[in-house]
């Protein structure tokens, strides 16, 4: 399976209507993620504060 097509938070579909791609704090997108996960350069969740936390 092809995981770059997926969040790799939540496994949300890039090609989802849903999926808006994160961003960091400086305003560049982060590839890895969807906007739900990740934004600003952090994650939304208070208690992630790293991928290995996931």
């Amino acid at each position: 399976m092809n995981f770059d097509k997926f969040c790799q938070s939540c496994m949300l579909p890039k090609d989802h209507e849903l999926f808006k791609q994160a961003t960091e704090s400086d305003g560049a997108h982060n590839d890895a993620y969807c906007a739900f996960c990740y934004e600003n350069g952090a994650f939304t969740d208070p208690e992630i504060s790293s991928a290995k936390e996931m």
